[in-house]
């Protein structure tokens, strides 16, 4: 009896990268319902998308855009506590450089909104490659 053989086309790949970035996602998510700022309504979408990332029934264009709501929630709160600061270098040949500057506020929201943001663009990947194998069918007949 010969094993079934992995298909490593596009969308398996595609697949594999939003099931690799699943845990983080996760982590981020608990720090966003655990925020400050989070309302009841935003906890309760964070703790239900939660549970589609169990149940591995995230790949319709509704679980993206729920994912892209709270995200972009989260980057809101995170930008309200970020400003650009001028660093003055001698030595550079510019004078210096913009440096970006997060209050303790903000930094507790970056990297789990980079997590998020790394996870809502692998999911988006899956939907596109989804669109590009059914235009490809349609065109083939």
């Amino acid at each position: 009896m010969s094993m079934p053989r992995f298909d490593n086309g596009p969308l398996a790949s595609t697949t594999l990268n939003v099931l690799t970035l699943i845990p983080e996602g996760r982590e981020a998510l608990v720090t966003i319902a655990g925020h400050e700022k989070c309302d009841g309504r935003l906890r309760k979408r964070t703790y239900e998308f939660d549970r589609k990332l169990d149940s591995r029934h995230l790949f319709q264009q509704r679980d993206v855009d729920e994912l892209q709501d709270i995200l972009l929630i989260a980057e809101r709160w995170r930008d309200a506590g970020t400003s650009m600061a001028w660093v003055s270098d001698d030595h550079c040949v510019a004078g210096g450089w913009y440096e970006r500057v997060l209050s303790a506020d903000a930094a507790e929201l970056d990297g789990p909104c980079a997590r998020l943001r790394s996870l809502f663009e692998a999911m988006q990947l899956v939907r596109n490659v989804i669109e590009a194998e059914e235009i490809a069918d349609r065109l083939a007949t």
